[in-house]
């Protein structure tokens, strides 16, 4: 266990609250965790090992369930950081910052981009900057799940609170593979990985998927129908998992989101084609010749 990675977690939670004396004790004395609360929302960092975050994040799940059962987990939290907040973690001037993301400074690198905005300021993942921040040794030396392993955490965190264990109950070796990395480029002769053999089959709860798609916009800044125009104007690939890996390869996409948005653009495909059948089945037969008897 000594050997694996610690991996670093930040919790939205609810269910215990920073009062419960009996509760904020086992969080810090067992887990060597903080919980938080911050305009309305409890929030827990705690750390778990593991072969990598996935593995960190199962282990975790099962401690945390035994010794809080009142413990509910609801997602990650993001952990958005603004120029001001980077300048703080870095010991570095807002200018230095600014520089950075303006490319006037590591361009050879370009600076992560953006999550989104908070009224006009941008603000990015803390990971990504952070990751971007590790040549320069100026990171924060933690380990964080990556944004692949991230979606399928909150999937597994939205199952869980609706009931549902689908990916908790996957064999360990398929439930390693799906934060793998990608899968060997195209024309390898390498046998594909379970990653996109999960990707191409949405695994993925219907809740998964939902809160997938409702970031898209946000994370890649095309709206979903962008998206469905770039995957007809591309290769005319047959296969979902290689219309995946063409749309991540080409748009710089995590195979997440290439997957959720080539998802729901064949359930789309195929509504418009049952719909389309069944328009052609309501058309009255009256003008049809009358069968000779």
């Amino acid at each position: 266990m000594g050997s694996q990675p610690e991996y670093e977690f930040l919790f939205v939670v609810d269910g215990i609250s920073v009062d419960d004396d009996s509760t904020v004790t086992i969080i810090t004395d067992i887990f060597d965790g903080l919980l938080s609360w911050n305009r309305g929302l409890h929030r827990l960092a705690v750390s778990s090992n593991g072969v990598d975050a996935w593995d960190a994040f199962q282990g975790l799940l099962r401690h945390l369930a035994a010794a809080i059962p009142a413990l509910r987990i609801l997602r990650l939290d993001p952990d958005l950081v603004g120029i001001s907040d980077i300048a703080e973690r870095t010991g570095h001037s807002r200018q230095n910052v600014q520089q950075w993301v303006a490319g006037e400074r590591n361009a050879e690198r370009p600076f992560p981009p953006p999550e989104g905005s908070a009224g006009r300021s941008l603000v990015w993942q803390w990971a990504d900057v952070n990751e971007w921040l590790k040549p320069l040794g100026l990171d924060d030396q933690a380990a964080r799940p990556t944004r692949e392993e991230s979606v399928f955490i909150n999937a597994t965190l939205i199952d869980r609170n609706n009931g549902f264990q689908p990916h908790s109950q996957m064999p360990a070796e398929e439930r390693a593979a799906l934060a793998s990395p990608a899968p060997a480029a195209r024309g390898s002769t390498a046998r594909p990985s379970s990653w996109s053999a999960r990707a191409s089959g949405f695994l993925h709860s219907p809740e998964g998927h939902r809160a997938l798609l409702a970031r898209i916009p946000l994370v890649t800044g095309r709206g979903l129908a962008d998206w469905f125009t770039r995957l007809e104007s591309g290769p005319g690939f047959l296969r979902l998992d290689e219309q995946t890996d063409w749309l991540s390869d080409e748009h710089g996409l995590s195979r997440g989101y290439a997957s959720a948005i080539v998802h729901e653009y064949e359930l789309r495909r195929r509504e418009r084609l049952s719909a389309g059948a069944g328009e052609r089945a309501a058309v009255p037969k009256g003008n049809a010749p009358a069968p000779s008897e």
